[in-house]
């Protein structure tokens, strides 16, 4: 989050409800991990057990590294915008992150103060598509 001057960064898991992964599918995802700066609102308690198929989208996009938004004013997904506008995003950064070849979570970036970061995070470029999927992967290896 810091080094790529966002606001909040977060990281959502695929479950059932009851059992996170396991290599079946999961028809929930909820926002287990959060961190904020100053100032900045907390959305985790509100993203719990949400229908994956209300986001169906916004995870496609992200599949297809496509979640590169440095002003969600250009998104074209109106159910996934609509959501975005209500937590303050400006703009969104989101990567998926596999386990053993498998869709495990999504790791991303918010930008609510301001849009994307003018040194290049936001931007939908090829580096930073690289640089947060390096990110997520360490990340995802870390903390899950």
């Amino acid at each position: 989050m810091v080094e790529a001057k966002a606001d909040r960064a977060y990281i959502f898991r695929f479950h059932n409800g009851d059992a996170y992964y396991n290599g079946t599918h999961k028809n929930k995802m909820s926002c287990d991990y959060e961190v904020v700066t100053n100032g900045t609102s907390r959305e985790a308690v509100r993203l719990q057990n949400m229908p994956v198929s209300l986001f169906s989208q916004f995870i496609k996009d992200v599949l297809i590294l496509k979640m590169f938004y440095p002003d969600i004013s250009n998104m074209q997904d109106v159910v996934t915008k609509s959501e975005l506008e209500r937590q303050g995003i400006k703009g969104i950064t989101a990567v998926p992150y596999y386990r053993d070849g498998k869709l495990f979570a999504i790791v991303g970036l918010d930008y609510v103060r301001n849009l994307g970061d003018v040194n290049g995070f936001a931007k939908n470029s090829q580096k930073e598509k690289e640089w947060l999927l390096s990110k997520a992967e360490q990340i995802g290896d870390l903390l899950i």
